[in-house]
């Protein structure tokens, strides 16, 4: 089992790399990233700050839209491109 400071150090570096493939994807508003996940705004802000993690399904799309693998934004390793 994880300890509660590392899976919060866990959370708060994916909403790192969330926020700047976000950016990078060409979503320069959170707003509008969540709008194409379909996910409440408020709620995708906190994915950014680390608050909370994104389920499963929503991960999918979000590699979907900013064209990464799931382990790279989870862990910032392994394969960059989605593909």
């Amino acid at each position: 089992m994880v300890d509660p400071d590392s899976r919060q150090r866990v959370l708060v570096a994916f909403g790192k790399r969330l926020r700047s493939c976000r950016v990078a994807a060409g979503y320069n508003s959170a707003e509008h990233f969540a709008e194409a996940l379909n996910v409440n705004a408020a709620t995708y802000r906190r994915y950014e700050r680390g608050e909370v993690q994104p389920t499963f399904d929503v991960m999918i799309d979000i590699a979907r839209l900013v064209d990464k693998s799931i382990d790279f934004l989870i862990t910032g390793a392994g394969p960059i491109p989605r593909k």
